[in-house]
């Protein structure tokens, strides 16, 4: 998409597997199946469905304020919606977002660090991504399936809102980097954690003025869970009001290591459904 406007989906669309047999085999496609380069742009999904399992996110978000609603995304291989921008490292020295495990990369994390911190953490641009009644579902192939995030990116100014996310082998649902993030309505599920201490189902980072409320967050796992249901780095004053949190005992847990960072919460009216209670609708 390269002109503001409004957009629909008439019939599912799923990305065909490649093969190059002079190369005896399958051929990796590193390319978004749907790619906005310009805003604002409304997209109506109209209850259809993109799907790949290709180790890239089928939708890339370079645009702000873009609106994507009513519809389906499967990645098994990678993430669902990506906000696209500049190498995503993380604000902890644990992780490194480019699909790479158990590998601390610590001249990115320098080079990623160093600008986002005093000044400059605040300097984040705008995205304006807005997803409502929508399902994600990431992370599920057997094949590409490490470091599988169903929506992220680093722009300030995101919501989600009436919809489903779920990821499975993945280090979170919803992994957002910026101020004013609005988090609410949702049904947010991690089937099982990645190798990283600070996986969860929602991570922010330099999320300041963050808002999580009304949702129904799950960690689906028996072994390996996550420490906590919301996961923040360096990221003050962040709303987390009435959620519901089921398969994890602690509902945050602040991740932060340098001397300059420092989160900061205002929690009230969260709940831990006991099987009863879930089995009553309660």
């Amino acid at each position: 998409m390269t002109k503001a406007g409004s957009y629909c989906l008439t019939e599912d669309i799923k990305s065909k597997d490649m093969f190059d047999f002079s190369s005896g085999g399958r051929v990796t496609n590193k390319s978004p199946m749907w790619e906005v380069e310009a805003g604002p742009v409304q997209i109506d999904l109209q209850q259809h469905e993109l799907s790949s399992n290709e180790p890239v996110a089928p939708v890339w978000v370079r645009a702000p304020d873009t609106s994507i609603a009513n519809g389906m995304i499967r990645a098994g291989g990678g993430g669902g919606i990506w906000l696209y921008e500049a190498w995503f490292t993380s604000l902890r020295s644990d992780h490194s977002s480019d699909g790479v495990l158990n590998k601390v990369l610590a001249y990115a994390y320098q080079q990623d660090v160093e600008p986002f911190t005093g000044q400059g953490r605040t300097s984040i641009q705008r995205g304006g991504l807005r997803l409502d009644y929508m399902q994600i579902n990431a992370g599920t192939s057997t094949r590409q399936r490490f470091g599988a995030v169903g929506v992220g990116g680093r722009r300030s100014g995101n919501s989600i809102t009436n919809s489903r996310i779920t990821v499975s082998n993945g280090h979170a649902a919803i992994y957002f980097f910026g101020a004013g993030q609005r988090i609410e309505g949702n049904t947010i599920v991690l089937k099982c954690p990645d190798a990283t201490p600070s996986a969860a189902p929602i991570k922010l980072h330099a999320a300041d003025n963050s808002v999580i409320r009304n949702n129904t967050i799950v960690v689906d796992c028996w072994s390996a869970k996550p420490e906590a249901a919301i996961s923040l780095v360096d990221s003050r004053n962040v709303v987390i009001e009435n959620n519901r949190i089921i398969g994890v005992k602690q509902l945050y847990k602040v991740w932060d290591e340098r001397p300059d960072q420092y989160s900061s919460v205002i929690e009230r009216d969260n709940r831990f459904p006991t099987l009863w209670d879930r089995i009553l609708g309660r």
